[in-house]
């Protein structure tokens, strides 16, 4: 599909498309239901229907044709069938129009690519939504391009979310969840506007106070990734929920680093790096998106929980616990506070089990709530079912006096059931309009309070945007033999053993010039992977060992048909302290991906690794290794020697400058082992294998 490129008349339009005076509605009964659910939404301008046969529809006066419309509408709803909707299209941008929807399928998501990219042309700068898609909610203005009943309380600041599936955005407008959404788009198709395209836009909407993204993939990873990290830098959350597998960037690997870096991997990195918040399910993505709107900026990583249940609040601090809360413990004058009004069998704790003795019991349920929320925590948790209708007095009692604690404490104060459908409407109602916060399900809702502390707190993300790769040299492939890839690398400061590229015939007198145990290896693009093959033998103690490993290399290759014409004898490597892994890889999505993680063997028998999108710092070098349980070993695990870090990450850097320098002609390189040295005493790339455009 041809990349359409971003444009300021096209951002106006969407500008126009989210916020618009008036709205032209095209089709048949799609179109019917998209002018009820206008009305339903009480959108306060100018409505259009088209219509050739009928005078009114839905209650508005219909126009037979686009031309006769007052003038071009800034937002335009297009039910109609796939063809016919091009020339809508092109009518609509020729006159000037804003936006539009094209709701039709039939387009490249069936294998009418050609359809799809007329339909992009005759767009120009109109900002299209889809096609195949369902449309977009808003419920700011009332605005929404939406044939379905779906009724969206107004919100004057909330979460925008974009999807990919249809589907996904109908479920979301079906929510029973207390999500505020402030727009709802299906994006559809994206055959002009892309999941950027909006970002770029709806970071400077004041009505959007977070993101949420229903991604199968992006088109621009660069744009996207520049977009995302001005979002988060202006402290507004993007969540990603994503989905499936593909073959982006995929073809005929013969490295670790490859096989170590598929999509999703790219993904994590690409989110990672931009600070996005991403989540594994459906209830994950809407609770988060709930708690990063309603908690705002506020701080929430210290929580005072609090239950009628020993076993509530049992649940509640093993699922604080694992999605990383902090529970402070009441100190003595809390504690003290808290034993004048518990039952005296109640142990003093948080979470606090204050016992159905205390079942709504609203005075003495206000004291409990206000001593917890007054000791050094950020947000109140009550943890409370209640799925009956009507609101019973017990529940209640119980939410009036979290409200009071709340205002006394001037804290946030959230109500959450254990399971996510054990509360009524009704109660819900009731919360917010204590002011409170409703969440769902308390796993969820906890580790969506956990995420959004875990947003406020980190750092902004350094401004460090990806860059487009070159375009490779050539097409054909050559696998560059390890004397000629360490020569290279050295080049750039990374330092190898000592070594020479020899003939069988010099080997002895080679080993016996370097001195002291030697490595012999057979070379050549044939024998990439040599341990496997049985291409190299370690510790040849003088030269008359190596050249008897050598002539034993020889044979066991003879068995796999490969001749050896030259051999590298090299300087042992001191014991490392740990063996890594370090390579680089292109994609034509993500550009440059650094892999780092566990070398040797072990990234054979368990990987242990980590990606991090080039360029990259030297602290998000580290913090890739973290992300690693072999950065343990660099620490010195166990009384072990520690590792040289100062020298680890200047090694990995040198590879990361080396393969950007090349990057119209890099494929993929391996540097494994990269052995690190006891501290002080530096890091060699025992092995290196560069697959390079020709």
């Amino acid at each position: 599909m041809t990349v359409i490129r971003s444009s300021p008349a096209r951002r106006d339009n969407l500008r126009r498309l989210l916020r618009p005076r008036h709205i032209a509605v095209i089709g048949g009964s799609r179109a019917e239901q998209a002018l009820l659910t206008l009305r339903d939404s009480h959108f306060g301008g100018a409505v259009w229907p088209i219509s050739r046969s009928a005078d009114q529809v839905a209650g508005y006066p219909a126009f037979r044709d686009l031309g006769d419309l007052p003038q071009a509408p800034d937002a335009t709803f297009i039910g109609i069938a796939a063809e016919p909707t091009v020339e809508v299209v092109r009518r609509l941008a020729a006159a000037g129009g804003g936006g539009a929807i094209a709701y039709a399928s039939g387009f490249a998501e069936s294998g009418a690519e050609a359809l799809q990219q007329s339909l992009a042309e005759a767009a120009g700068d109109l900002a299209l939504v889809g096609p195949n898609c369902f449309g977009l909610i808003n419920a700011v203005t009332g605005a929404s391009l939406w044939p379905l009943h779906a009724p969206t309380p107004r919100v004057s600041r909330g979460t925008a979310i974009l999807a990919q599936s249809g589907n996904f955005s109908i479920n979301v407008s079906l929510s029973q969840r207390d999500v505020p959404v402030a727009y709802n788009i299906s994006i559809g198709n994206q055959a002009v506007l892309a999941i950027e395209d909006y970002l770029e836009v709806l970071i400077d909407d004041p009505a959007v106070a977070a993101i949420g993204l229903y991604i199968e993939g992006v088109r621009d990873a660069v744009r996207f990734a520049q977009a995302a990290q001005s979002a988060t830098s202006r402290r507004i959350p993007v969540v990603a929920l994503k989905i499936g597998t593909s073959e982006l960037g995929a073809r005929l690997t013969i490295s670790h680093t490859a096989s170590l870096a598929g999509a999703d991997e790219l993904y994590d990195a690409l989110f990672q790096r931009v600070g996005i918040i991403r989540v594994d399910t459906v209830p994950a993505f809407l609770e988060t998106l709930t708690a990063l709107v309603r908690l705002g900026g506020r701080p929430c990583r210290r929580a005072a929980i609090f239950s009628c249940s020993g076993g509530d609040s049992g649940l509640a601090a093993d699922w604080a616990e694992e999605a990383g809360l902090d529970l402070p413990q009441p100190d003595t004058a809390v504690a003290e506070r808290l034993r004048m009004v518990l039952p005296p069998f109640c142990q003093i704790s948080n979470p606090q089990d204050y016992s159905n003795a205390l079942w709504g019991a609203e005075r003495p349920l206000r004291e409990v709530f206000g001593a917890g929320m007054s000791s050094a925590v950020d947000v109140g948790v009550l943890v409370i079912d209640s799925p009956t209708e009507p609101v019973t007095e017990p529940i209640a009692a119980t939410v009036r006096a979290l409200a009071s604690a709340a205002e006394a404490t001037g804290k946030p104060a959230i109500v959450v059931p254990t399971l996510p459908e054990n509360v009524s409407p009704s109660t819900r109602a009731m919360i917010a309009e204590r002011g409170l916060i409703a969440l769902h399900g308390l796993d969820d809702a906890l580790l969506a309070v956990a995420r959004t502390a875990e947003f406020h707190d980190a750092p902004i993300p350094p401004a460090a945007p990806l860059v487009r790769l070159r375009p490779l040299r050539g097409t054909g492939v050559e696998i560059l033999d390890e004397a000629a890839g360490k020569a290279l690398l050295a080049e750039c400061g990374v330092r190898v053993p000592r070594g020479f590229e020899v003939p069988l015939s010099d080997i002895e007198k080679t080993a016996d010039r370097i001195g002291g145990p030697v490595a012999v290896k057979a070379i050549g693009g044939a024998v990439a992977h040599k341990t496997e093959m049985g291409a190299v033998v370690l510790d040849c103690d003088g030269g008359a060992a190596a050249y008897a490993a050598a002539q034993s290399i020889e044979s066991r290759l003879a068995r796999h048909q490969v001749k050896v014409e030259r051999f590298l004898v090299e300087a042992m490597v001191p014991r490392p302290a740990v063996e890594l892994l370090v390579g680089a890889r292109r994609d034509e999505l993500f550009g440059l991906c650094l892999v780092v993680g566990a070398g040797g063997v072990e990234v054979e028998l368990k990987p242990d690794a980590a990606l991090v999108l080039l360029p990259a710092d030297d602290a998000a070098i580290e913090a890739a290794l973290r992300r690693c349980s072999v950065s343990r070993r660099l620490d010195g695990f166990r009384g072990a020697a520690r590792g040289d870090w100062p020298a680890t990450i200047a090694a990995i850097q040198a590879i990361a400058r080396f393969a950007m320098a090349n990057d119209d002609r890099l494929i993929e390189l391996d540097v494994n082992p990269l052995m690190v040295l006891p501290e002080g005493h530096g890091v060699y790339a025992a092995d290196v294998l560069i697959r390079w455009a020709a």
